[in-house]
Protein backbone atom coordinates (compact mmCIF):
# COMPACT_ATOMS: atom_id res chain seq x y z
CA UNK A 1 0.00 0.00 0.00
CA UNK A 2 3.18 2.19 0.93
CA UNK A 3 4.54 1.80 -2.94
CA UNK A 4 1.16 3.05 -4.03
CA UNK A 5 0.83 5.71 -1.93
CA UNK A 6 4.45 7.17 -3.60
CA UNK A 7 3.69 6.26 -6.94
CA UNK A 8 0.55 8.61 -6.64
CA UNK A 9 2.31 11.65 -4.46
CA UNK A 10 5.43 11.46 -7.09
CA UNK A 11 2.86 11.39 -9.57
CA UNK A 12 0.71 14.42 -8.37
CA UNK A 13 4.19 16.34 -6.86
CA UNK A 14 6.48 15.92 -9.65
CA UNK A 15 5.05 14.57 -13.09
CA UNK A 16 1.91 17.15 -13.14
CA UNK A 17 4.46 19.98 -12.13
CA UNK A 18 6.71 19.28 -15.37
CA UNK A 19 4.73 17.97 -17.54
CA UNK A 20 1.15 18.36 -17.27
CA UNK A 21 0.46 21.34 -19.06
CA UNK A 22 3.22 20.40 -21.80
CA UNK A 23 1.63 17.47 -22.26
CA UNK A 24 -1.09 15.31 -20.50
CA UNK A 25 -2.99 18.87 -22.06
CA UNK A 26 -2.88 18.73 -25.41
CA UNK A 27 -3.07 15.13 -25.15
CA UNK A 28 -6.31 15.51 -23.87
CA UNK A 29 -7.50 18.23 -26.24
CA UNK A 30 -7.42 15.51 -29.13
CA UNK A 31 -8.52 13.08 -27.07
CA UNK A 32 -11.23 14.66 -25.88
CA UNK A 33 -12.29 16.12 -29.76
CA UNK A 34 -12.39 12.87 -30.93
CA UNK A 35 -14.83 11.31 -27.88
CA UNK A 36 -17.05 14.22 -28.70
CA UNK A 37 -17.08 14.10 -32.53
CA UNK A 38 -17.48 10.48 -32.20
CA UNK A 39 -20.55 10.62 -29.05
CA UNK A 40 -21.97 13.51 -29.81
CA UNK A 41 -25.35 11.90 -29.64
CA UNK A 42 -24.54 9.96 -26.48
CA UNK A 43 -22.23 12.70 -24.58
CA UNK A 44 -24.89 11.84 -21.25
CA UNK A 45 -23.51 7.76 -21.10
CA UNK A 46 -19.82 9.18 -22.12
CA UNK A 47 -19.97 11.69 -18.53
CA UNK A 48 -21.66 8.48 -16.70
CA UNK A 49 -18.71 6.13 -17.94
CA UNK A 50 -16.64 8.99 -16.85
CA UNK A 51 -17.70 9.24 -13.37
CA UNK A 52 -17.27 5.41 -12.76
CA UNK A 53 -13.67 5.34 -13.76
CA UNK A 54 -12.10 4.33 -10.21
CA UNK A 55 -9.24 6.63 -9.02
CA UNK A 56 -6.58 4.86 -9.54
CA UNK A 57 -7.27 4.57 -13.55
CA UNK A 58 -6.03 8.49 -14.14
CA UNK A 59 -2.42 7.22 -13.39
CA UNK A 60 -2.60 5.13 -16.90
CA UNK A 61 -4.86 7.33 -18.17
CA UNK A 62 -2.62 10.19 -17.65
CA UNK A 63 0.28 8.34 -18.88
CA UNK A 64 -1.64 7.90 -21.99
CA UNK A 65 -2.58 11.21 -22.71
CA UNK A 66 1.12 12.30 -21.89
CA UNK A 67 2.20 9.65 -24.92
CA UNK A 68 -0.23 11.36 -27.16
CA UNK A 69 0.93 14.97 -26.31
CA UNK A 70 4.77 13.71 -27.25
CA UNK A 71 3.58 11.88 -30.48
CA UNK A 72 2.06 15.33 -31.27
CA UNK A 73 5.72 16.83 -30.18
CA UNK A 74 7.38 14.59 -32.29
CA UNK A 75 4.96 15.36 -35.37
CA UNK A 76 5.25 18.87 -35.05
CA UNK A 77 9.33 18.70 -35.31
CA UNK A 78 9.37 16.46 -38.14
CA UNK A 79 7.06 18.46 -39.93
CA UNK A 80 8.77 21.54 -38.67
CA UNK A 81 6.49 23.37 -36.77
CA UNK A 82 7.91 23.33 -33.85
CA UNK A 83 11.72 23.64 -32.35
CA UNK A 84 12.92 21.80 -29.30
CA UNK A 85 16.36 24.55 -29.09
CA UNK A 86 17.00 27.44 -30.87
CA UNK A 87 20.45 26.67 -31.73
CA UNK A 88 22.58 26.05 -34.77
CA UNK A 89 22.08 22.40 -34.07
CA UNK A 90 21.41 19.62 -31.72
CA UNK A 91 25.15 19.76 -30.76
CA UNK A 92 25.52 23.17 -29.59
CA UNK A 93 21.64 22.68 -27.62
CA UNK A 94 23.31 20.12 -25.29
CA UNK A 95 26.74 21.78 -24.84
CA UNK A 96 24.72 25.19 -23.65
CA UNK A 97 22.24 22.82 -20.90
CA UNK A 98 25.43 20.96 -19.86
CA UNK A 99 26.96 24.55 -19.42
CA UNK A 100 24.30 26.19 -18.07
CA UNK A 101 23.62 22.90 -15.55
CA UNK A 102 26.79 23.36 -14.27
CA UNK A 103 26.32 27.11 -13.95
CA UNK A 104 23.18 26.53 -11.95
CA UNK A 105 24.88 24.03 -9.30
CA UNK A 106 27.76 26.56 -9.33
CA UNK A 107 25.05 29.76 -8.51
CA UNK A 108 22.96 27.47 -5.87
CA UNK A 109 25.54 28.66 -3.03
CA UNK A 110 24.70 31.87 -3.11
CA UNK A 111 21.01 31.64 -3.88
CA UNK A 112 20.86 31.96 -7.48
CA UNK A 113 20.67 28.33 -8.84
CA UNK A 114 17.05 27.54 -8.18
CA UNK A 115 16.05 30.66 -9.31
CA UNK A 116 17.67 29.92 -12.69
CA UNK A 117 16.63 26.66 -13.01
CA UNK A 118 13.16 27.79 -12.24
CA UNK A 119 13.25 30.61 -14.66
CA UNK A 120 14.86 28.13 -17.58
CA UNK A 121 12.07 25.52 -16.40
CA UNK A 122 9.02 27.78 -16.95
CA UNK A 123 10.31 29.03 -20.63
CA UNK A 124 10.37 25.26 -21.15
CA UNK A 125 7.18 24.32 -20.15
CA UNK A 126 5.86 27.68 -22.16
CA UNK A 127 7.12 26.79 -25.28
CA UNK A 128 6.31 23.03 -25.26
CA UNK A 129 2.96 23.95 -24.18
CA UNK A 130 2.14 25.99 -26.88
CA UNK A 131 3.56 24.35 -29.81
CA UNK A 132 2.17 20.92 -28.72
CA UNK A 133 -1.58 22.37 -27.88
CA UNK A 134 -1.18 24.36 -31.53
CA UNK A 135 -0.50 20.70 -33.27
CA UNK A 136 -3.25 19.27 -31.17
CA UNK A 137 -5.95 21.82 -31.69
CA UNK A 138 -4.80 21.92 -35.09
CA UNK A 139 -5.63 18.33 -35.68
CA UNK A 140 -8.53 18.42 -33.38
CA UNK A 141 -10.10 21.01 -36.65
CA UNK A 142 -9.34 19.01 -39.06
CA UNK A 143 -11.06 15.86 -37.73
CA UNK A 144 -14.00 18.42 -37.16
CA UNK A 145 -14.22 19.40 -40.16
CA UNK A 146 -13.85 15.66 -41.84
CA UNK A 147 -17.01 14.89 -39.74
CA UNK A 148 -18.96 17.47 -40.97
CA UNK A 149 -17.79 17.68 -44.56
CA UNK A 150 -16.51 13.80 -44.89
CA UNK A 151 -18.61 11.57 -42.29
CA UNK A 152 -18.27 8.71 -44.30
CA UNK A 153 -14.34 9.00 -44.09
CA UNK A 154 -14.21 10.26 -40.41
CA UNK A 155 -12.95 6.51 -39.13
CA UNK A 156 -10.48 6.38 -42.17
CA UNK A 157 -8.93 10.22 -40.92
CA UNK A 158 -9.02 8.63 -37.19
CA UNK A 159 -6.95 5.18 -38.45
CA UNK A 160 -4.25 7.21 -40.77
CA UNK A 161 -4.21 9.81 -37.39
CA UNK A 162 -3.06 7.03 -35.25
CA UNK A 163 -0.89 6.02 -37.59
CA UNK A 164 1.01 9.37 -38.14
CA UNK A 165 1.09 9.81 -33.88
CA UNK A 166 2.90 6.09 -34.05
CA UNK A 167 5.40 6.86 -36.84
CA UNK A 168 5.96 9.95 -34.83
CA UNK A 169 6.69 7.96 -31.51
CA UNK A 170 9.23 5.74 -33.76
CA UNK A 171 11.01 8.77 -35.10
CA UNK A 172 10.29 9.98 -31.34
CA UNK A 173 12.28 7.34 -30.18
CA UNK A 174 15.60 7.36 -32.69
CA UNK A 175 15.97 11.37 -31.97
CA UNK A 176 15.98 10.96 -28.43
CA UNK A 177 18.56 8.32 -28.47
CA UNK A 178 20.96 10.85 -30.71
CA UNK A 179 20.36 13.46 -28.21
CA UNK A 180 21.14 11.50 -25.05
CA UNK A 181 23.96 10.07 -26.30
CA UNK A 182 24.88 13.98 -27.52
CA UNK A 183 24.05 15.17 -24.49
CA UNK A 184 25.91 11.68 -22.16
CA UNK A 185 29.04 12.90 -24.64
CA UNK A 186 29.07 16.51 -23.46
CA UNK A 187 28.80 15.43 -20.21
CA UNK A 188 32.04 13.45 -20.67
CA UNK A 189 33.61 16.08 -22.67
CA UNK A 190 33.27 18.35 -19.58
CA UNK A 191 33.72 16.47 -16.97
CA UNK A 192 37.28 15.79 -18.50
CA UNK A 193 37.74 19.23 -19.27
CA UNK A 194 37.23 19.89 -15.09
CA UNK A 195 39.55 16.98 -14.62
CA UNK A 196 42.32 18.34 -16.90
CA UNK A 197 42.03 21.92 -15.30
CA UNK A 198 42.31 20.50 -11.71
CA UNK A 199 45.40 18.31 -12.90
CA UNK A 200 47.43 21.20 -13.79
CA UNK A 201 46.47 23.33 -10.88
Amino acid sequence: MSGLVEVIKYFYEDFILRDFLAYVTPGAILIGAVILLQFSDNLSQVREIIKEIPFILYIPIFGVLFIVGYALEGLGERLGILKWHGYCNDEQALKALVYIQSIETITKEVGLGDRLRLYRERYSVKKHMCGNASVSIALSLVLLFCKILYPILFYTALVALTSILVIALGFGHHDLLKRQTSFENEVLEFIKAIEKRNAIK
